[in-house]
């Protein structure tokens, strides 16, 4: 779950697709307090399938609009996608990144920012 500028309300909703091979299902939730990334992809994953979850944070530093999120994850148990929304225009300048199931993340986990320096 991603959580921006420590404002843990209920100001996100996002949209999500995913599937396994043989099942496709969709999610949506409006109103809740983060936005869910890698869920359906890791619902039932834990330490034996590792995979990816990449996330594109469109304005970020734009302080007029609402931030809007597209990602994607995979695992061995299946893939997704996530189009989300945080209902708040201020530039983000923190970014908490919580897991929606377990109270840690699996040791060897990494995670790494990526940015446009000057933009």
């Amino acid at each position: 779950m991603l959580q921006f500028n420590s404002d843990t309300a209920t100001n996100y909703s996002f949209t999500q697709v995913y599937g396994n091979g043989s099942t496709a299902a969709s999610l949506r939730q409006t109103s809740v307090n983060g936005i869910w990334v890698g869920y359906g992809a890791y619902s039932q994953a834990g330490s034996t399938n590792p995979g990816t979850i990449i996330v594109n944070i469109q304005n970020y530093a734009n302080a007029t609009t609402y931030k809007a999120t597209l990602s994607r994850a995979n695992s061995r148990i299946g893939v997704e996608a996530t189009a989300g929304l945080w209902r708040n225009t201020a530039a983000i300048s923190t970014i908490v990144i919580k897991h929606q199931t377990a109270t840690t993340y699996i040791a060897g986990s990494t995670f790494t920012l990526y940015g446009i320096a000057a933009a």
